[in-house]
């Protein structure tokens, strides 16, 4: 399942690719090409033009060489244009009857060369009989075609990370379960350590917290006379009421003395009570701290490093 949805994306990029590659491909072949046919059949007119003003030209300067006297007017051009530009001096001077032919043409005219420079030139005799235009036309199958080379999802990657997908997913849902256990078990704890803690400590300071008044919760006679503690055994109950005798405080002071005495006794115990609380209340919180750092470290995956 991962392969294919790993493959199913890169498949997907690689036809849009393609496409677009074969159309700019298809694009650029078209305008260059066409281009490229006029841009040729443009020089192979020129160049037949030009071949065939270059047999006339030849023809003509044939024609010059055979009808002209060149040696003739090359003199004339000497004695016209002597000490001039590309000219020699004349020992005579020149004749001012004569004008020099010059080349307008240029911002400062020079004179013409003599005509036998021109008509004896071997640019005339050069041949164009041979002289083609090679094939410039575009070429379509020059441009690069796209090939793919890529081989696929890397099936050894893709596993590791599938595995370690489902161990994610795994670790997430367990770490859920730990959070509101240990939230749960936070909570009870804490707050049974509060409530252990607050009674517990209101019994260690009973003293500073209590008005000093007591109440007494004692047994009497039908006639109202407060009994001791032996009176009320209930292996002598039957023997007592048949005699109707009961054991009766002599006077008040014994009364207070015993009374003094039980309610050491109980202060006592209700202090090493409110002790014992605090001292369970306190530790009631170790539970829950071990609890934390014990899966601080445990709880994390071991590939998150």
């Amino acid at each position: 399942m991962a392969y294919n949805n790993a493959y199913q994306d890169g498949s997907s990029a690689l036809v849009e690719g393609v496409d677009s590659f074969d159309l700019n491909r298809a694009k650029i072949c078209n305008a260059m090409y066409t281009a490229s046919v006029n841009r040729q059949q443009e020089d192979t007119t020129l160049l037949s033009t030009l071949t065939d003003l270059h047999h006339t030209q030849v023809e003509n300067m044939d024609l010059f060489r055979r009808c002209i006297d060149s040696e003739a007017i090359d003199g004339m051009f000497q004695d016209a244009c002597c000490g001039l530009s590309d000219y020699s001096s004349c020992s005579s001077g020149r004749d001012e009857n004569k004008a020099c032919p010059l080349n307008e043409l240029i911002s400062e005219p020079v004179p013409f060369k003599k005509p036998g420079s021109y008509l004896n030139s071997n640019w005339c005799n050069i041949t164009m009989d041979d002289k083609i235009i090679e094939d410039a036309t575009f070429s379509c199958e020059k441009l690069p075609s796209c090939d793919v080379t890529c081989k696929g999802p890397h099936k050894d990657k893709l596993r590791i990370a599938a595995k370690e997908c489902g161990c994610t997913i795994e670790w997430f849902l367990h770490s859920i379960w730990l959070q509101v256990g240990i939230s749960l078990l936070i909570y009870a704890l804490v707050n049974a350590s509060r409530v252990g803690f607050l009674e517990g400590l209101a019994r260690v300071l009973w003293e500073r917290l209590h008005p000093g008044i007591f109440t007494v919760l004692s047994t009497c006679n039908p006639n109202g006379e407060l009994l001791k503690k032996g009176d009320k055994d209930e292996q002598r109950k039957e023997e007592l009421e048949r005699e109707s005798k009961y054991n009766q405080f002599e006077n008040s002071s014994e009364l207070a003395t015993v009374l003094e005495e039980r309610l050491q006794i109980t202060l006592d115990r209700f202090w090493r009570t409110g002790l014992f609380m605090v001292v369970c209340a306190c530790c009631l919180n170790a539970p829950w701290i071990w609890v934390l750092v014990a899966t601080s470290n445990s709880a994390r995956p071991e590939w998150w490093g």
